[in-house]
């Protein structure tokens, strides 16, 4: 699956605004620069690389997140949601 939507549309600090899908307004400068390197780097390994690091940064920095499925949504702890992921 290509992770580029979800990094950018629902964590970049540039969609944290009304009317953006970054629903939590998570905002991390390290976290945008490396999902903007990984759009352009044509080795498939090291993209990788970039897109485990992205993923890692929203682990250790943000502490909840809002998902929003239909007209259902709610806000979830770190723990609620490593607990859904099990």
């Amino acid at each position: 699956m290509e992770p580029t939507f979800f990094l950018n549309e629902l964590f970049h600090s540039e969609r944290a605004k009304p009317g953006g899908r970054n629903y939590g307004y998570f905002r991390n400068e390290e976290y945008d620069s490396v999902v903007e390197k990984q759009l352009t780097e044509m080795d498939p390994i090291k993209r990788k690389a970039l897109v485990f690091k992205a993923q890692e940064l929203i682990h250790k920095t943000m502490h909840f997140s809002r998902f929003a499925i239909g007209i259902i949504s709610r806000f979830m702890t770190k723990n609620e949601l490593l607990t859904l992921c099990r």
